[in-house]
Parts: structure tokens; C-alpha cells; sequence
């Protein structure tokens, strides 16, 4: 007769069950599952294309290392930032049952249309509403659903509103720049570029801040942009001419970095 050891080997009095004694011990019934393995198997089962318990965060992952290599760092981050809040807002109109889901293959126009309805009425403005509408739509329509071009066509979404954006005067200009001027120590003396800088050439602040000391062609009185908004997905580097009433303001710069470079002993 087989005997089977049961516990410490090294104990003197450990427990021995023979083979028979094993063979009589109580078994679940072939084909049935015992109580150990039902806990183990606790939880919805998942299908082949499970997404998890957000799947609008799982795709929106997927649809963002997809569009890197075609757009801007920076404009890809924005419209993550933008996606995660339409993702915030989808759970809380989805726990509040006023859409289906918040699967974005599976979203159907009355979901959209209550999307819409819950940007109206919060207090954003129509152009905001907008840009989340179309980011949305990119969204979709990467992942397969056209439902926003059917809500689109059927009913429409919200459209953009062209609005005029303050502009200073000449006279208000020259005072801040003269303003700009009067800022002591090295602080001042960045201010001092800067902010005529801006107003002369008109290049935006990110390319002006990446810009490279040999990108300033004194002598062709020029600027190299370097970086341009959206570079990364391909825009045109380009030279601007830079006007004479802002060179003064560009050599007494140079003088001023040169003297900062030599007290910091660089």
C-alpha cells in the first residue's frame, strides 16, 4: 500500500494518509467547479477586444501614440488634455444615466445629443463647445463610429462664432514699451528685449524663447525661426526681416547679456 506524507517532512509526528484513505477523500463531481475556483473566478468575463472599465481611456491612449508621428507635440497634448475632460463629462452624464455608454465605438446619436445639450447649459462658450466637438469627432471617426457625422448632418453640432479680438493702439504700445524700459537689473533688461521685440516682429512667444543667438543676423538685420508652430508635424522654418526702430532695442540686449555672461563669469 502507497502512502502519501502530508505537511513538515522534518516534523517526527507528521500526519500519513494512505493512497486508499486519499482516494475516498471528498471530491467536486467531474465537470463542476469547486467553491475555491469560484472565487477565482469572480468578475465579468472579458471578450477577445476587452477595453477594461474605461474603455474611452484605454482608446483614447491607442488614438494618441497613433497621431504622434503627423502632429505637434504640442497640439497633441492639448487635445488630450481636451478628450480626458469630454471623457470626465461622458462619466458623469453616464452615472447619471442620461447616455448609454461611454464606449466611444458603441456611442449613438441620442448620447451625442445629450453631449450636447450638457455643453450648452455649463457655462461654456460657443467656441469652446466647438473645439471639443471636433476633437471629439477626430476621436470617433479614428475609432470607426461616424455617428457625429449622422448627428452633424441630421441635427448639427455647434459652430463657431468669429469674434474680434481687443487690439491696443499705437500710442498704447509705445507706452508699454517705454514702460519696459524702466525695469531695473537683469529682469529689466529681458523686458526691455522682449516686449518690443513681440510687437516689431510678430513672431509668437515660443518661437522667439527657442530661438538660437546665431538665428540674429545683425548685419542682414533678419531672424531664422527656428522652431515654428507646428514644426514637429512639418511647418516651414522661415526668416523674418526685422524692422529699424527695433534694432536699438535689439543691441542694447547683447550689450546687456554680454556683461550678465561676464559677471556670472561664463
Amino acid at each position: 500500500m502507497s502512502r502519501l506524507h502530508v505537511g513538515d517532512t522534518n516534523n517526527k509526528s507528521e500526519v500519513i494518509i494512505s493512497q486508499d484513505e486519499q482516494d475516498i477523500l471528498p471530491r467536486a463531481p467531474k465537470g463542476k467547479t469547486t467553491e475555491h475556483q469560484k472565487r477565482k473566478k469572480r468578475g465579468r468575463p472579458r471578450g477577445k477586444r476587452s477595453m477594461g472599465r474605461y474603455p474611452f481611456l484605454t482608446l483614447l491612449a491607442e488614438y494618441i501614440s497613433y497621431q504622434k508621428p503627423y502632429r505637434a507635440k504640442t497640439t497633441l497634448h492639448e487635445e488630450e488634455r481636451k478628450l480626458r475632460l469630454v471623457h470626465k463629462h461622458m462619466q458623469q452624464l453616464h452615472k447619471s444615466r442620461k447616455i448609454s455608454t461611454t464606449n466611444p465605438i458603441k456611442l449613438t446619436e441620442a448620447d451625442i445629443g445629450a453631449y450636447i445639450y450638457f455643453l450648452k447649459h455649463n457655462g461654456l462658450s460657443i467656441n469652446t463647445q466647438v473645439k471639443y466637438m471636433q476633437h471629439l469627432t477626430n476621436f470617433l471617426m479614428w475609432a470607426g463610429n461616424p455617428v457625429m457625422a449622422i448627428v452633424k448632418a441630421r441635427k448639427g453640432t455647434p459652430k463657431k462664432k468669429n469674434r474680434r479680438l481687443p487690439t491696443i493702439s499705437y500710442d498704447e504700445a509705445m507706452q508699454i514699451i517705454q514702460a519696459s524700459q524702466e525695469i531695473d537689473g537683469w529682469r529689466g533688461a529681458v523686458c526691455a528685449f522682449i516686449i518690443p521685440f513681440h510687437y516689431y516682429s510678430a513672431l509668437r512667444p515660443s518661437e522667439l524663447r527657442e530661438a538660437y543667438l546665431e538665428d540674429l543676423d545683425l548685419g542682414m538685420e533678419t531672424i531664422w525661426v527656428r522652431f515654428p508652430k507646428g514644426w514637429e508635424a512639418g511647418a516651414n522654418q522661415r526668416t523674418v526681416n526685422l524692422p529699424p526702430e527695433l534694432m536699438p532695442y535689439v543691441h542694447k540686449y547683447l550689450k546687456a547679456r554680454a556683461e550678465r555672461l561676464e559677471e556670472l563669469g561664463i
